[in-house]
């Protein structure tokens, strides 16, 4: 028997919840549309709305969140990191801002950093957009992070490894080529995801 608006509304919102019970973070409009078996996008985002409007749903970016589970983790705003050539670190404190935790964590390791330069443009990073970046010294292949050099510059690359096991850094913009350091450096964080802004 074919779901009433209404009961297609509740079992949209008990799904919600159990794919945030399952994942710890909310899911995105195209999981819902595919995990709750919605034909149409916009029929999905009517139904957002009138939960939204219900007073059970918030949204976070391209997410959306149950507002009484969802808390915040204070994040600075530290400067600027280049994406394109290497070029010296600018990080001086200019504010503070509130990430969700669930889709952060509460980390309290979170820093963002102004993007400068076009080399990862292939990973949806672009010239003006905030970096959640997560400080640490780890990686793994294929992580987005922000590397400091052996002369002090910095960076936003993915970490790459050669088949001889030697981390390179590597953009996402043809124009631009791999790093590949020769002399001693480290890895200052994990960029988890990127704000764009518009103007």
């Amino acid at each position: 028997m074919r779901k009433t608006n209404d009961q297609r509304l509740m079992s949209l919102y008990h799904g919600i919840k159990a794919y945030m019970d399952e994942n710890s973070c909310p899911p995105t409009f195209e999981v819902m549309k595919e995990r709750f078996g919605y034909a149409s996008m916009a029929t999905l985002h009517n139904d957002v709305q009138r939960l939204k409007a219900k007073g059970l749903l918030s949204e976070v970016g391209s997410r959306i969140a149950l507002p009484h589970i969802t808390g915040y983790t204070d994040a600075s705003i530290v400067g600027a990191v280049p994406c394109g050539l290497p070029n010296e670190a600018i990080e001086d404190i200019q504010a503070t801002v509130k990430l969700p935790t669930c889709l952060f964590g509460e980390s309290s390791d979170f820093v963002i950093l102004e993007a400068s330069g076009d080399s990862m443009t292939g990973k949806g990073i672009y010239s003006g957009d905030w970096l959640v970046v997560h400080r640490q010294k780890d990686a793994q292949p294929g992580d987005v992070v922000i590397a400091i050099l052996e002369d002090g510059s910095t960076t936003c690359k993915v970490l790459r490894k050669e088949l001889s096991g030697k981390m390179y850094l590597q953009a996402a913009n043809p124009e631009y080529p791999d790093i590949i350091p020769e002399q001693e450096w480290t890895i200052y964080g994990i960029v988890r995801r990127s704000i764009h802004i518009v103007s």
